[in-house]
């Protein structure tokens, strides 16, 4: 198992950076005592169904979008002080895997030999940095389940080019980017001298 941890940082208690396509929020953070670059961001809560709740909601008027409507991402008041601004991002995920593996395996029958190499990474996250929010380009499949009126979902956000605190970084845009791979096969045969000779 693999864990980093940032003991020190130079020029300060944290260093931001990276470009993310989406909003203008540095996506990663250099911070003691947490991963190196980890993901920085805010912590969604759902959509908001209908304008009750977000009236019921803390206001997020402090993120940009100086409205918000129903189908919007609901995002979390980490810090507790009753607003919802760039204050409440907090740590969403880490590029670094938990556990890197390897593993090779081989066999023979008769004449047959077999080879192979598998690789995986484990515990690790990865950002959907590809999305755009224009109005003449595809969008990924998932959208198709997004939110269309109250209790159609609570995880895709309505689909608009308005200006909405939707595309700001979040974990809505952090996948898990566990993976297992087959990096390598080999399938031989062996002919014997005999065989040849003729």
């Amino acid at each position: 198992m693999l864990k980093t941890r940032v003991t020190e940082v130079t020029g300060g208690a944290f260093i931001e950076g990276g470009g993310f396509a989406i909003g203008n929020l540095p996506p990663s953070r250099m911070e003691v005592g947490q991963p190196i670059g980890y993901f920085y961001g805010l912590q969604t809560d759902g959509l908001f169904q209908n304008q009750a709740a977000i009236d019921a909601h803390p206001s997020q008027a402090g993120l940009g979008a100086s409205v918000t409507s129903p189908g919007d991402i609901r995002y979390k008041d980490v810090n507790g002080d009753g607003v919802i601004d760039i204050n409440d991002r907090t740590n969403i995920g880490k590029p670094q895997a938990d556990f890197y593996m390897g593993f090779n395996f081989s066999g023979t029958y008769k004449n047959w030999d077999f080879s192979a190499y598998l690789y995986s990474e484990l515990g690790k996250e990865i950002v959907r940095n590809y999305e755009r929010f224009l109005p003449n380009v595809n969008k990924p499949s998932y959208y198709l389940g997004r939110w269309t009126g109250e209790g159609t979902s609570n995880s895709i956000p309505r689909l608009t080019n308005d200006a909405t605190n939707n595309k700001l970084f979040s974990d809505f845009f952090v996948e898990d980017g566990s993976f297992l791979r087959l990096q390598n096969v080999q399938i031989g045969y062996n002919i014997n001298a005999d065989t040849l000779r003729k």
